[in-house]
């Protein structure tokens, strides 16, 4: 499953910063809801800017910071006693460090695109740009990457930031910029100039550390050309995704995955972490769901309700069910799937407009043939599963088993092959 910064940052922002931010500015809830929309990639742009100009080394002192600081572990306390005037200077030196003298330009095109105050949209970049560098830096810890290992990521994260950008929104002339193409648009080259160092060094060094520094060049080679090179589009096929609610970026473009969740040593099955219960409101009458703040169904709501979030007609929108299961080497659905199933149906019907697709995957432990024909029937269960249970035929198209195709996982794993052995569905329209 890939790893998507637009979906990070926007995890470890509080559930309420709407609402709060909405009654704190004196603003509506929908501009606010605009202005994060395009806050966030705006700050992963500055990054992608920074890094292509002055090099990795500045942002990754920066992001690291970000991970560590108390304001990532207390945004909800930005939003406290009404105000957000306590927004420390701190925030505020990252923000002008990422845009300089363009930080007023960037701030006033929010506040337009939003309609809202030029204050309030600077307020709201101070409460997203923890969250956004918070979670380049965790990723940066967690991974133990260096400031060419930061370039290369950026890279590799260049097009589904660039894509989260919303329509209507002059980023690329608030920066001074001919077009979002531009942004980042020498971060090749720093990265290369990372390789090219190491080769110096090779030269001037003796002994054994040249075989270090040889190493390094090769891995530096090795990562420019996983994170650059485009494999053929496929249709109907699904994107590496872990709790992303768009895919647009291809598998072999992406950083190593990170999930939350673990394998059944019991069952073999992967169990997710979905986070903490939260209540959804659907639309159209829809009701309620109770569910966790990672799960399928949250994360499809998300997608559907955003007008920006843009349906993926090439690699497709897949969201990987958190909770439907399987008894082992059958196409029988376990009787704890069932909730999120009937959950399923419930958005289905509150999203008249929207159609669907279910894909069925496995791992590649035994016969590929027989592999891809169980995907199919478990493809098919599912979707009959949904159907006996109310949703609209006409908007679900017919399953499809995928096999062994598209992993999510490292098949050399237990952990890998617990998550590829799974079912998703896709939003086809919305």
């Amino acid at each position: 499953m890939s790893f998507n910064l637009i979906d990070e940052a926007k995890s470890l922002l509080p559930s309420d910063l709407i609402s709060r931010a909405a009654t704190s500015l004196g603003e509506t809830e929908s501009g606010i809801q605009r202005a994060v929309n395009g806050s966030i990639p705006t700050v992963l742009s500055g990054l992608l800017n920074q890094s292509s100009t002055a090099g990795s080394s500045g942002i990754l002192e920066m992001v690291r910071n970000a991970s560590g600081s108390n304001i990532l572990g207390n945004l909800s306390g930005l939003l406290s006693g009404g105000s957000l005037s306590g927004i420390g200077a701190t925030v505020m030196g990252w923000l002008r460090s990422l845009f300089g003298d363009r930080l007023s330009s960037v701030t006033n095109s929010l506040a337009s695109f939003a309609g809202i105050k030029p204050s309030s949209a600077s307020s709201v970049m101070s409460l997203t740009a923890p969250a956004v560098l918070g979670s380049v830096g965790n990723y940066v810890r967690e991974n133990n990457l260096s400031a060419p290992g930061l370039g290369s990521f950026l890279i590799a994260q260049k097009n589904s930031i660039l894509n989260a950008i919303p329509s209507g929104f002059n980023l690329a002339g608030a920066l001074g910029l001919s077009s979002l193409s531009d942004i980042g648009g020498r971060i090749s080259s720093t990265v290369s100039s990372a390789g090219n160092y190491a080769v110096n060094t090779v030269k001037k060094t003796g002994g054994t550390r040249w075989l270090w520094f040889l190493l390094l060049l090769l891995g530096a080679g090795l990562l420019i050309w996983l994170f650059t090179r485009k494999p053929a589009p496929k249709e109907e096929a699904a994107p590496v995704v872990t709790d992303t609610t768009a895919a647009t970026t291809p598998s072999v473009a992406t950083a190593p995955v990170t999930v939350k969740g673990k394998v059944d040593t019991v069952t073999g099955n992967f169990i997710y972490d979905v986070g903490e219960m939260i209540t959804i409101d659907l639309p159209n009458n829809g009701g309620q769901l109770n569910v966790g703040r990672y799960s399928t169904e949250a994360r499809l709501v998300e997608f559907l309700k955003d007008p920006n979030a843009v349906v993926d007609t090439v690699n497709g929108n897949w969201f990987d069910f958190t909770n439907v299961r399987f008894k082992t080497g059958s196409s029988t659905i376990t009787d704890d799937s069932h909730t999120q199933l009937k959950n399923l149906v419930a958005i289905i019907k509150a999203f008249p407009h929207a159609t669907f697709k279910v894909g069925g995957y496995t791992d590649n432990t035994g016969d590929a043939a027989a592999n891809l024909s169980l995907s199919q029937k478990r493809a098919d269960a599912v979707a009959a599963a949904i159907l006996k249970q109310g949703a609209n035929k006409a908007q679900i198209s017919k399953a499809e088993g995928y096999g062994q195709e598209h992993p999510v996982g490292d098949n050399s794993t237990a952990d890998g092959r617990a998550m590829n052995r799974r079912v998703s569905v896709r939003v086809k329209s919305k």
